[in-house]
C-alpha cells in the first residue's frame, strides 16, 4: 500500500575533559563536556497504491550540549565513603520542518534548556569486598522540537529522582549483591507513530520500584553456577491520554483515537525476569574444554501505553560447548541457541497500514572457528 524511501544524515562531534586527583581519603574528578549533533531527512518520500513518489515532508535538527560536572569520594573513617556530585548542563535544540503533504506547511523554532543535577552516595564496608551502600541519583534527559510530527510545540525535559539500598559482597568462591530501587520520573518522554511520523508526549509523573540479586558460585573447581532475578513494578501514575491502534472495519486501516493510561504498566517492563546459568571447565592435556547453559525467563509484557499489543511470558535456552588449544590461539565451539524453539516477539512497530512484528532468532545450531593473536 504505502513503500516510502527516505535517507537520514547524522554528523555528530563530542569531545570530554577531565581532571583528577587522590589523596589517602579523598578523589576527586572534574570534567568538561560538549556535543554537537545534526539530524537531516533530506527528503522523506513516499509511493501510495502504486503512485509515483512524491516527498512527504523534509526536517532537520541540530543539538549542542555543554556541560561541567564534579564529583568527589571522601573516606570518612576507615570503611566509610561518602560520595557527591553535581552536573550543570545546557543543551540548545534548533530544529526545522517542511511538510510537502501537508499543504506545504512549514516551521522552524529554537528552545534552550537548562538543568542542575546532583548525586549523593554512602557505602560502608562492613568487610574487605564486603559493602552495603544508599544512593541518590538525579538524572535529566534534554527537551527537543519534534520536527517529525510536524509542530514547534517542544516536548519538555525529561527528570528522574532515583534511589537505591544495596548489598554487595566477592568473598573467594562466592559473589552476591541484591538491590531495592525506587524511580521517580517526571514528564517521561514517550513516542508513538501517526502518519507515518513520530509523535512525543510527556508523562507527568510515572514510577518503577523492585528489587534485584545475583549470584554467583563456584562449587567446586571448574563448575561455577549463576543465578539472578528482578522484580518491577512499573507505573504511570499521572499520564493522560496516550496514542492507542484500532483497525477501522470499512477501510482496514488502523485509526489511532487518544485514550487513557493512568495506572497503566509502562512498557517493556515484565513484572519478573530471571536467568540460570551454568559454566564448566575441563583441563585438557592439550587444551581446556568448557561448556555454558543459560536459561532466561521473563513474564508477559506490553510494547505500548495503552496496552494493546503484549507479549506472553518465555524462556529461552542456550547451550555452548567450546574447545580452546593449549596455547589459547585457537577454538572450536559449537552451540544452540533457543533450543526450546520459543516463539517471541522482541519489537512491534504500530502504524497507519499495518502493525509490524519483528520476532526474536528460532531454534538455532551451528559451529565456530576463531582464533587468538
Amino acid at each position: 500500500i504505502m513503500a516510502p524511501d527516505w535517507q537520514v544524515w547524522d554528523k555528530t562531534f563530542t569531545q570530554e575533559f577531565n581532571l583528577a586527583g587522590q589523596t589517602d581519603r579523598l578523589s576527586w574528578v572534574l570534567g568538561l563536556y560538549y556535543y554537537n549533533n545534526t539530524n537531516e531527512y533530506p527528503g522523506y518520500n513516499v509511493s501510495l497504491f502504486g503512485s509515483p513518489k512524491f516527498e512527504f515532508f523534509r526536517s532537520e535538527t541540530k543539538t549542542k550540549s555543554y556541560a561541567a560536572f564534579a564529583d568527589a569520594t571522601y573516606e570518612v573513617v576507615n570503611g566509610l565513603f561518602l560520595t557527591g556530585g553535581l552536573r550543570y548542563s545546557i543543551d540548545e535544540v534548533d530544529g526545522y520542518f517542511l511538510c510537502s503533504a501537508c499543504g506545504n506547511l512549514e516551521g522552524q523554532a529554537d528552545e534552550t534548556f537548562k538543568k542542575l543535577t546532583p548525586r549523593v552516595n554512602i557505602r560502608y564496608e562492613l568487610a574487605p569486598s564486603t559493602s552495603v551502600y544508599a544512593s541518590f541519583n538525579q538524572g535529566y534527559k534534554a527537551g527537543f522540537i519534534p520536527v517529525s510530527a510536524f509542530t514547534l510545540t517542544p516536548i519538555r525535559p525529561e527528570s528522574i529522582n532515583a534511589y537505591e539500598l544495596g548489598f554487595k559482597t566477592a568473598r573467594g568462591p562466592l559473589s552476591f549483591e541484591a538491590a531495592a530501587f525506587y524511580y521517580e520520573y517526571t514528564d517521561l518522554q514517550v513516542a508513538a507513530y501517526v502518519n507515518s511520523a513520530a509523535v512525543y508526549r510527556n508523562a507527568d509523573k510515572s514510577e518503577i520500584y523492585g528489587v534485584d540479586a545475583q549470584l554467583s558460585a563456584e562449587l567446586f573447581e571448574g563448575f561455577t553456577i549463576r543465578l539472578g532475578g528482578t522484580y518491577t513494578h512499573a507505573e504511570y501514575k499521572e499520564f493522560g491520554d496516550a496514542v492507542d491502534y484500532v483497525q477501522n472495519p470499512v477501510t482496514g486501516l488502523f485509526d489511532h483515537p487518544d485514550v487513557p493510561v493512568d495506572g497503566n504498566v509502562m512498557p517493556r517492563s515484565p513484572e519478573f525476569t530471571g536467568s540460570a546459568g551454568i559454566d564448566y571447565a575441563i583441563d585438557l592435556p592439550l587444551g581446556a574444554l568448557t561448556f555454558n547453559a543459560n536459561l532466561y525467563y521473563t513474564t508477559e509484557f506490553f510494547f505500548d501505553s495503552p496496552k494493546r499489543f503484549s507479549q506472553d511470558a518465555y524462556e529461552l535456552l542456550n547451550l555452548r560447548a567450546t574447545y580452546t588449544t593449549e596455547d589459547e590461539h585457537w577454538s572450536l565451539s559449537i552451540y544452540g541457541n533457543n533450543l526450546t524453539d520459543t516463539k517471541y516477539r522482541i519489537q512491534v512497530l504500530p502504524g497507519d497500514f499495518a502493525i509490524q512484528q519483528v520476532y526474536g532468532e528460532p531454534a538455532s545450531v551451528g559451529a565456530s572457528i576463531g582464533y587468538r593473536f
